[in-house]
């Protein structure tokens, strides 16, 4: 496939009228081509108009409005047209055939997509990138990469953490969201949209808006420590994955088998295995996990009397929170969360349990402090976030992003370690923050940090973690 078959062929991929086996030919070709990756992001502008129009607004006013709209787009100066109205106007004449048959024909549509259509959504990233989603297709954000996923047509809008990943089953107002893990944001319209993590449903009631952390068993390696994301990932299996990134030999046949079970999450970009082992060390050891070092190798024994966390033992951790309006938890029980108790629901080792007012305030701020990046324009912090974790200590909290943690720093389950140096949440850590000298280390998540800066506001900041790949 050439440059210009790549072209011809976007009109039809971005509305979802390939095949799925030309949609992967395409895909291939712009994974390589940064010049069809730049046509695909221009015209994803030019048929924003028509993937936001409204389903009743499909008369000749509204056409009229959506061409006005492209046009518009194209004539912006950004980027220059790789291809004329002349070119694409057969595919123009397609999504006004469309729009006018559904009029016409009293077919409710969301966007252009057509009756029978298996496209349910569009998902923009933080570059404004669009592309359509499809029922049943695997959704994931990068680490570190925040999504905004709007399915109109079910009447949902879901912000997706970095490190998230989800599915869509069905259509419209009888879909269901399946989230295979990460941190997100639903927002539910005028209809009720419903979830499932794991064995747990999840009900957001019209106009409500749901917080949920899935922290469930994910890996997701790219290069010798390039990129690492080892979520939930049991000691022994760690300990496999050193050497296969590093060499040297990880001895954990003396754990007992509880031990080596245990999960514990790592996160980080550009690693070494000194960076990689100490980071590994200090996950460990909180379940009493001793590292004896012999060259390139280690032997893992236990010291009796050190648990970690029960929680820990968990396959899976699910917090559900009501940041807005009404949502239901159903599980081992069924539970309705309110924006005005501030409760949060855990559900783990098959066992529920639920916290509220000052303390559920809390734990909902940690699951949605990564909401508050400034490179994540769709979510509209002033509303329902910012109101809702102002109800902490002090009156009001400001989450403002601040540098990017350095390539090298290691994201653990309670921890992080940058410049050879092991910080604990809740002890103080020196970074570089607008208007403050450092702070205290308040939690840790895959996409980055938050930390309580020294200053008598109690400013609350989000540090990224760094996008580079390389050293």
């Amino acid at each position: 496939m050439d440059t210009r078959e790549a072209k011809v062929q976007l009109p039809a991929y971005l509305i979802g009228d390939l095949s799925p086996k030309e949609a992967a030919m395409l895909e291939g070709h712009l994974d390589v081509n940064p010049e069809a990756r730049e046509a695909k992001e221009q015209l994803s502008r030019q048929l924003l108009p028509v993937m936001n129009l409204p389903a009743p607004e499909v008369g000749e006013a509204a056409l009229a409005r959506l061409f006005m709209e492209a046009r518009r787009e194209l004539a912006k100066p950004e980027r220059q047209p790789d291809f004329s109205w002349r070119e694409n106007a057969r595919f123009f004449m397609r999504v006004a055939a469309v729009l006018v048959a559904t009029a016409v024909l009293g077919v409710v549509v969301a966007g252009v997509i057509p009756s029978g259509s298996d496209v349910v959504g569009s998902l923009v990233t933080v570059g404004n990138d669009v592309r359509v989603v499809r029922q049943n297709e695997l959704v994931e954000t990068p680490q570190g990469v925040p999504m905004t996923l709007d399915l109109k047509a079910a009447g949902a809008r879901i912000e997706l953490d970095g490190s998230s990943a989800l599915v869509v089953r069905g259509r419209g107002h009888e879909s269901s969201i399946e989230i295979m893990r990460g941190r997100v944001i639903v927002g539910a319209s005028s209809h009720t949209v419903h979830l499932t993590c794991g064995e747990a449903e999840v009900v957001v009631l019209p106009r409500s808006v749901a917080a949920i952390d899935f922290d469930a068993p994910f890996e997701r390696i790219r290069g010798k420590g390039a990129v690492i994301e080892l979520q939930r990932q049991t000691i022994a299996h760690v300990a496999r994955v050193s050497e296969r990134l590093f060499g040297g030999r990880i001895d954990t046949a003396g754990l007992p088998a509880e031990v080596a079970n245990r999960r514990v999450s790592i996160y980080g970009n550009g690693l070494r295995k000194e960076e990689f082992m100490a980071a590994f060390k200090s996950a460990a050891e909180r379940h009493g996990v001793v590292f004896t070092a012999d060259l390139k190798d280690y032997t893992l024994t236990y010291s009796q009397g050190t648990a970690g966390s029960s929680l820990d033992e968990s396959e899976s951790i699910l917090k559900v929170a009501s940041l807005q309006g009404q949502v239901e938890f159903i599980g081992e029980k069924r539970l309705e969360l309110s924006d005005r108790s501030n409760s949060v629901v855990v559900f783990a080792n098959g066992a529920v349990t639920e916290s509220s007012d000052a303390e559920g305030a809390a734990r909902a701020q940690r699951m949605v402090v990564w909401a508050g990046r400034s490179d994540m324009p769709h979510f509209r912090l002033s509303e329902t976030v910012n109101n809702y974790i102002a109800m902490g200590q002090g009156g009001g909290r400001v989450i403002t992003v601040a540098t990017a943690l350095p390539v090298g720093t290691v994201l653990s389950h309670d921890s992080i370690r940058y410049g050879g140096t092991l910080i604990r949440v809740g002890e103080p850590v020196k970074l570089a923050l607008p208007g403050a000298a450092g702070g205290r280390l308040m939690g840790v998540m895959s996409s980055g940090i938050e930390v309580s800066a020294d200053d008598p506001a109690g400013t609350r900041y989000f540090v990224p973690i760094s996008n580079s790949q390389s050293r």
